[in-house]
């Protein structure tokens, strides 16, 4: 097996690497996304603030 064809190889491998890594972090950041947090609530910004009369 020659230099170039090693490389391109390797290259694809970490390509193959990549993916699944993207998969399993995609899969655990869903959850974070989805659930709001205590510190800033998701819907506060879109509700206007109740202004007293």
């Amino acid at each position: 097996m020659n230099a170039a064809a090693k490389r391109v190889y390797s290259q694809a491998q970490a390509r193959e690497r990549g993916k699944k890594k993207e998969k399993k972090t995609h899969h655990s950041t869903l959850p974070n996304q989805t659930q709001p947090s205590p510190k800033r609530p998701l819907m506060s910004p879109l509700t206007p603030t109740p202004q007293p009369q």
